[in-house]
C-alpha cells in the first residue's frame, strides 16, 4: 500500500515590499520602546508568512541597505576607507528573529549584487576581500545571537566569493546555476540548493562530488521524482525563495512538498 510522506521545507528568504505608511505606523506603535526601522519590519513580515516551514529563514534582498550602512567606510555607494563594522542593527535583527522563531536562518545578498565601487584599494583582489571579511564578521555576530546559519543570495557563484563565505552553517544560492560554479561550491560545501528546473545541473555532478545535501527550489512531481531516485529520503528537501504574494506562496509548497513510497 503506497504511503505519502513529507518532506522538509527550507527557506531560502522572503522578499518583502515597502509597507504603505498606515501599516507601517500601526507596527512601530505596536512596537514601542524597539529600536526599529524599515527593514526590521520587513524582517519580521517575512518570517511571519513562513509558518509551518521547516527551516525558516528571515530576510531576502531587501537587507541590502543594512549590510551597506553597516560598513561605515562607504558612502554614496563607494568604499573610501578602511572598512569598519557597525554590528548594533546586526544584533537587534538576530535577537528579534530569534524571538520570534529559534532556529532560523537569515538571508541576505552577497557582496557582488550590492553594486559598491572601490575607491580605496584600487585592486579588485583585496576589495572583494575586504567585503567578504566585513560579510563574516556580520553573520558571526547574527549567529552569536542564536541566528541558526545564512543563506547569501547571488546572480552567480563567484569563486572569491565561494571561497571565503561558503562553509557548513552559509548556504550560497543562485536562481541561474552552471555546472562551473556549481562546482567549484562543491569543493567548499556538500550542500546546495538548486532550481526545480536546474536539477539535472546538480545530478550532472554525482559522479564527481558527493552531495550530502540537496534543495531543490520549487520542484514539480516530476523532479521530485526524479531526486527521489537519486537521493535517500532525508537527504534532499523541498526550497522555497518568494518574491512576491508571500502568504500563499509558502502554503502551496508546504502543501506540495511529499513523495508516495
Amino acid at each position: 500500500m503506497s504511503k505519502r510522506i513529507k518532506i522538509p521545507v527550507r527557506s531560502l528568504g522572503s522578499e518583502v515590499e515597502e509597507p504603505a505608511i498606515p501599516a507601517l505606523a500601526a507596527w512601530i506603535a505596536a512596537h514601542r520602546g524597539l529600536e526599529a526601522d524599515l527593514i526590521t519590519y520587513q524582517m519580521e513580515e517575512s518570517l511571519q508568512v513562513q509558518g509551518g516551514v521547516d527551516f525558516p529563514a528571515a530576510g531576502g534582498r531587501f537587507y541590502e541597505p543594512r549590510l551597506i550602512a553597516a560598513i561605515r567606510s562607504i558612502n554614496g555607494g563607494v568604499l573610501s576607507g578602511e572598512p569598519a563594522l557597525d554590528h548594533r542593527f546586526f544584533i537587534g535583527d538576530a535577537e528579534r528573529v530569534v524571538s520570534l522563531r529559534k532556529g532560523a536562518w537569515c538571508s541576505l545578498p552577497a557582496p557582488h549584487l550590492w553594486g559598491v565601487r572601490d575607491a580605496y584599494y584600487h585592486d579588485t583582489d583585496e576589495f572583494q576581500e575586504a567585503l567578504c571579511r566585513c560579510v563574516g564578521q556580520l553573520l558571526r555576530t547574527m549567529r552569536d545571537r542564536g541566528i541558526k546559519g545564512h543563506i547569501l543570495l547571488c546572480d552567480e557563484y563567484l569563486e572569491e566569493e565561494i571561497e571565503k563565505l561558503a562553509g557548513p552553517r552559509v548556504l550560497m544560492y543562485t536562481e541561474n546555476p552552471h555546472p562551473k560554479g556549481l562546482s567549484i561550491l562543491l569543493e567548499h560545501q556538500r550542500s546546495i540548493a538548486v532550481p526545480g528546473e536546474r536539477v539535472e545541473v546538480a545530478l550532472s555532478l554525482l559522479d564527481e562530488f558527493d552531495i550530502n545535501r540537496l534543495i531543490v527550489v520549487d520542484p514539480s512531481r516530476d523532479v521530485l521524482v526524479r531526486v527521489q531516485s537519486h537521493f535517500d529520503p532525508g537527504s534532499y528537501e523541498v526550497g522555497g525563495y518568494c518574491r512576491k504574494e508571500c502568504g500563499g506562496y509558502w502554503s502551496q509548497l508546504i502543501d506540495s512538498a511529499f513523495i508516495i513510497r
